[in-house]
């Protein structure tokens, strides 16, 4: 009688505990100037403390942990054919590292995703807006550490990685916009603000692409979806609004001329280096092809640069070459299998459906993205992944079913 209520106040600290650290992480995640990032050091240790403490693995989680295994034992047998074996161990255990951390997240979701889900999000928004504002200072104030080749990069090494991340919290803001009185809701559409100019300043053409989907695909998505017609009013609202505000923030940037010659420069479909007859990206594309075929295991992290001077650009193409035909056609599997699934999900009725939303509006872009660039390292398309699967885990059918019946809360 005198156990429970002890057993009940000490599963409260695990959980408070659990959750301060989850944010932390989260909070670290834009953070990856130097490696290993905080967030790695952070984030390993956090599941090595899950793990011990009992973490629920939950039933059909098989499916993506499958694919996952067999992607990382053939990218191991890639590293026995590396031109750099050291270098594509390192390779091969990072990669491992992140796909467990999106089974990681995945476990934590199927546990408690509404709580979890918020806290996610807004430590994630803190991370985006701090590197954004890092970003934006670099590009204006001539920071050389928070800039590459006059492109805003905050506190990540690369552009073209720096723009992508900070897109989930800026849908997450504009949904924190269409979900509030405006009265409640100056905190986010500011955090919007900084997140859509340092995203305009990382000039990632793929960035901007990706942001216009993701954003014009959640907002059709809440709308359909939607059946409050003042929640619809409010959408259309925001929208022109966040319209018509966007185009003078856009004109004014580019009228700066430290801006308009860059942009100039990287609005345009092709770049010199995609087409070039040699070495260009999309002949990298077809050699990338060519070497694949010609290695049934793959030829191991890094050695298609080596020999070729260039990655392949393509994440799909990267995979394969280093682990092999097997490997590559479990993690394309794992992807297709992952927006299948997730499109099922994306049209059921549940409290976590705008969450899931946002995250699926990110990560099908993403997907297609990496078409064209390598992906396979970047830490938020992970958590994404996982979040995926968390959320579809954490509501089967049957709890779907039960959610959708249950009358509105207060």
């Amino acid at each position: 009688m005198h156990s429970a209520p002890a057993h009940i106040i000490e599963r409260g600290k695990s959980d408070a505990l659990l959750n301060a650290l989850v944010f932390l992480v989260l909070v670290c995640s834009g953070f990856v100037l130097r490696e290993p990032a905080p967030y790695d050091v952070l984030l390993i240790g956090l599941m090595g403390l899950s793990v011990m403490t009992g973490l629920r693995v939950p039933r059909g989680l098989g499916l993506p942990a499958t694919l996952l295994m067999i992607f990382f034992v053939f990218d191991l047998i890639g590293v026995l054919h590396a031109i750099n074996p050291e270098k594509a161990s390192v390779h091969a255990f990072v990669t491992i590292y992140l796909g467990m951390s999106s089974l990681f997240f995945a476990c934590l979701l199927a546990r408690d995703s509404e709580k979890m889900l918020r806290i996610i999000f807004i430590a994630y928004a803190i991370g985006a807006v701090l590197t954004a504002l890092a970003g934006i200072a670099g590009y204006f104030g001539g920071i050389e550490i928070f800039t590459e080749n006059s492109r805003a990069r905050g506190m990540f090494k690369d552009p073209n990685v720096f723009g992508p991340y900070l897109i989930p919290p800026a849908l997450y803001a504009m949904m924190m916009l269409i979900d509030n009185p405006l009265r409640k809701a100056w905190i986010w559409m500011g955090a919007l603000g900084i997140l859509i100019v340092a995203v305009l300043l990382s000039f990632s053409r793929a960035a901007w692409a990706h942001f216009l989907v993701s954003a014009a695909m959640m907002v059709g998505l809440m709308f359909l979806l939607s059946t409050d017609w003042r929640k619809r009013g409010r959408i259309v609202t925001y929208v022109t609004i966040l319209g018509a505000v966007g185009v003078l923030g856009l004109m004014t940037l580019i009228s700066m001329p430290s801006v308009s010659g860059l942009f100039t420069e990287r609005f345009s479909l092709t770049q010199s280096y995609d087409v070039a007859e040699s070495g260009g990206r999309f002949q990298g594309h077809l050699v990338a092809l060519k070497v694949i075929f010609q290695n049934p295991l793959g030829v191991g992290p890094y050695s298609f640069a080596v020999i070729y001077g260039a990655d392949p650009h393509n994440v799909y193409l990267q995979t394969a070459l280093t682990a092999g035909w097997i490997g590559g056609l479990a993690y394309l599997v794992l992807v297709l299998v992952t927006l299948w699934r997730g499109l099922d999900f994306l049209f059921r009725r549940t409290p976590i459906q705008e969450f899931f939303i946002i995250t699926y509006s990110t990560f099908l872009p993403l997907a297609i993205e990496g078409i064209i660039i390598d992906t396979d390292h970047w830490r938020h398309f992970y958590l994404l992944l996982g979040l995926i699967w968390g959320m579809m885990l954490a509501f089967p059918r049957s709890r779907t079913r039960f959610a959708a019946m249950r009358p509105p809360g207060p």
